[in-house]
């Protein structure tokens, strides 16, 4: 599968809930994807750190966090 959505992904993770989400450093944006049953992608939420943030690594925290 490609991840078409984001400028450069730099770390990506699949969480417990079946979902990826991903950060990216350059474009400093950390999105969510649900994958569906056919293989393919829908981008379900997007945050954008900011202009002082780069990202560079998700972790799924016990509560269910990010």
């Amino acid at each position: 599968m490609t991840i078409k959505d984001s400028k450069s992904i730099y770390d990506i993770i699949q969480l417990k809930n079946g979902n990826l989400v991903s950060c990216s450093y350059y474009d400093k944006k950390m999105n969510s994807y649900k994958i569906n049953e056919n293989n393919n992608y829908k981008l379900i939420s997007q945050v954008d750190d900011g202009s002082d943030n780069q990202p560079r690594q998700i972790q799924e925290i016990e509560n269910g966090e990010i």
